[in-house]
């Protein structure tokens, strides 16, 4: 106990530099591994989403430490740190403030979109669902379509593959939805000033729409009229 004590305080100054390590290619990110997994094993069983913790971290300077090695770290350092975000998101529900989870986070995670892999993309999708929740998908959406025409020249090239990863999380289980993201993406898109840049992601929403079979819960609907 008294370990953990000591520890946890310093996580933003020990998650950093594990994390950087994941991707090293010598043998020692087996043991960065190991080390990561059981210090997130640690944060999860001493820090619930409900409830309260007998420890301490300063979660606004451990999600810093964790976005800068997202940013620039290699495929397996990114693909650790957005599952840290998780969980920093989760274990400080209790004491979330917009620092935490805000514009910012958005904003960083899907700007590191346009270089990411395949792999890392799905996480990252994965990730930003999950931390906007309902309350926030308004702002993520936004957000995400304001990185997408700051960087238009890569981004609009993987728009595809991140609307089809949000569609699949928004539809629902049941399809119950699966309106719900273009019906978001159109009411936020017109107040865009380019029209160029409308025209472009108008018209790929479009393809996707007419061609992709995840999107014939989409399809169904519009044919039937949404009420």
């Amino acid at each position: 106990d008294l370990g953990q004590q000591q520890m946890f305080p310093l996580s933003h100054e020990v998650v950093g530099p594990i994390l950087e390590q994941i991707s090293s290619s010598d043998d020692s990110r087996i043991l960065a591994t190991r080390i990561n997994e059981n210090f997130q094993r640690l944060v999860r069983e001493n820090f619930p989403s409900k409830g309260t913790s007998e420890y301490t971290i300063n979660f606004g300077k451990l999600i810093e430490s964790v976005l800068e090695r997202l940013q620039k770290g290699e495929e397996l350092t990114r693909l650790a740190a957005l599952r840290w975000v998780v969980l920093i998101h989760d274990a400080s529900k209790s004491e979330l403030t917009e620092s935490i989870v805000g514009d910012s986070l958005f904003i960083s995670i899907v700007s590191t979109l346009h270089s990411a892999s395949d792999d890392v993309l799905r996480e990252s999708v994965s990730t930003l669902v999950e931390v906007a929740g309902e309350s926030k998908f308004g702002d993520f959406i936004r957000s995400l379509l304001l990185q997408v025409s700051s960087n238009a020249a890569a981004m609009l090239v993987k728009l595809p593959s991140i609307v089809l990863q949000l569609q699949l999380s928004y539809q629902g289980s049941n399809l119950e939805h699966p309106e719900m993201l273009f019906m978001k993406i159109a009411e936020i898109l017109p107040s865009h000033g380019d029209k160029r840049f409308i025209c472009k992601v108008v018209n790929s929403l479009h393809m996707m729409m007419l061609t992709l079979k995840e999107m014939l819960p989409l399809r169904t609907l519009l044919r039937r009229g949404i009420s």
